[in-house]
C-alpha cells in the first residue's frame, strides 16, 4: 500500500510542480483532483475513516508530497461531512484538521485589482463540522435531562435572542425523542412557569402541544403572535383525522386574526363536516364579514349541498342572498367551455 501511494506522489510531483514554494492555481488543484490514481487512492483512504484509524490514516497521507496531501485532506473533510457520525477519534481528528494552516496560496487577479488567497479551506469546513456536532451533543444532553427531569426550561433558555432561538430549537428537535413522563413533565412546566410565555417564537410550544394534545397548550399557541411553526402546526392538524379534538383546535385557532382564514381553510377541507364544525360555522356565516371568508372555502372543498340545505333553512335574508350570489356564480363558471 505504502508503494503505491509513493508511487502515486512521485507521479504527481513531476507533473505538478508548483512555480513557488506556496503560491499554486485552481486549475492544478482540479487536475489532482481529477487523475483516476488520485481518486481511487481517496477511495482507499475512506475506509481508515470508517474505522477510526486515524494513525494509519496519516502515515499514508504523509507520502504524499505537501500539495497532493492538502488536496487529499480537502476530500477526506467532505467524505466526513457526508458520514455525518462522529466518535472521540473522529472528533479529535477534526480538531486537528480545523487547526491546520495550509502553506498553499492562490493568486486572483481582476480588473485593477489582485488578491491573494488562501487555496485550501478543509480548516474551515473542520471547525463547521465540529459546531454541528457541538449542537448534536448539547441537544443530547438536554434529551437526558429533560428525560430525567433535570431541566427547567425558563433557566435554559437564558441569554441573548440568539441564544434563545437557538436552544428552543435544541428542545423542539428533542421533543419527539422524549417518554410520555418526560412531555407530561415539560408540559407542566408551561402550566406552572409564567416566564415561558416570553419564548421568543413558537417552535416549542408547537411541537410539545402536537405530540402531547394538550388543550391549555394549544390556546397559548393559538393567543401568541403567529410565525411559522404555528402555522405549520394548523396545516398538520388539517391533514390528520379530523376527530373532536382536531375539531376544536381549528375552530379556537380562527379567534386569532391572522389565523382565521388558514383556520377556516383547514376546517372546510375536512369531508364530511362534523356536526360542531357545521354548528360553528352555521354561527360565523351570521357575519357579514366572516362568511366572505369561509363561504368560497365551502364551495371550493365540495359543500355546494350543505350551503344549498342552509339556503332552504336560514332565515337571514343577506346570508341567503349571499349564498343565492356565490352558487349562481359556481353554476355559470361550471358551464363555461
Amino acid at each position: 500500500m505504502l508503494r503505491h501511494w509513493c508511487a502515486l506522489g512521485l507521479l504527481i510531483a513531476s507533473a505538478l510542480q508548483p512555480v513557488s514554494a506556496t503560491e499554486i492555481t485552481e486549475a492544478k488543484i482540479q487536475h489532482i483532483k481529477q487523475m483516476p490514481q488520485f481518486v481511487a487512492h481517496i477511495e482507499a483512504l475512506k475506509p481508515y475513516y470508517d474505522h477510526s484509524d486515524f494513525q494509519s490514516l496519516e502515515i499514508l497521507l504523509d507520502q504524499l508530497p505537501p500539495l497532493t496531501q492538502e488536496v487529499a485532506r480537502s476530500q477526506l473533510i467532505k467524505y466526513a461531512d457526508e458520514v455525518g457520525s462522529f466518535n472521540t477519534a473522529r472528533i479529535a481528528w477534526l480538531k486537528i484538521q480545523a487547526k491546520r494552516q495550509s502553506p498553499f496560496t492562490i493568486t486572483e487577479q481582476g480588473d485593477g485589482y489582485t488578491v491573494n488567497r488562501m487555496a485550501f479551506f478543509y480548516s474551515n469546513q473542520a471547525n463547521g463540522l465540529l459546531r454541528e456536532w457541538k449542537k448534536d451533543l448539547v441537544s443530547q444532553r438536554a434529551v437526558i435531562n429533560l428525560e430525567r427531569g433535570k431541566l427547567t426550561l425558563s433557566e435554559w433558555l437564558k441569554g441573548d435572542l440568539e441564544q434563545q432561538q437557538k436552544r428552543s430549537q435544541v428542545i423542539a428537535r428533542a421533543i419527539p425523542q422524549l417518554s410520555p413522563p418526560a412531555i407530561n413533565a415539560l408540559v407542566e412546566q408551561f402550566h406552572s412557569d409564567p416566564q415561558l410565555i416570553w419564548l421568543p417564537d413558537n417552535s416549542i410550544l408547537a411541537t410539545l402541544a402536537a405530540h402531547s394534545n394538550d388543550a391549555k397548550l394549544y390556546d397559548v399557541l393559538w393567543r401568541r403572535r403567529t410565525d411559522q411553526y404555528s402555522l405549520a402546526e394548523l396545516t398538520r392538524l388539517s391533514q390528520i383525522t379530523a376527530s373532536d379534538f382536531v375539531v376544536d383546535q381549528l375552530i379556537a385557532a380562527t379567534a386569532n386574526p391572522s389565523l382565521k382564514e388558514p383556520a377556516y381553510r383547514a376546517l372546510t377541507s375536512f369531508k364530511p363536516l362534523s356536526d360542531t364544525a357545521k354548528t360553528f360555522l352555521q354561527n360565523q356565516l351570521g357575519n357579514e364579514i366572516e362568511r366572505l371568508l369561509i363561504t368560497p372555502h365551502l364551495l371550493k372543498q365540495g359543500h355546494g349541498h350543505w350551503l344549498q340545505q342552509l339556503l332552504t333553512a336560514s332565515s337571514d335574508p343577506d346570508l341567503v342572498a349571499h349564498i343565492e350570489e356565490l352558487l349562481s356564480m359556481d353554476s355559470v363558471s361550471t358551464i363555461k367551455p
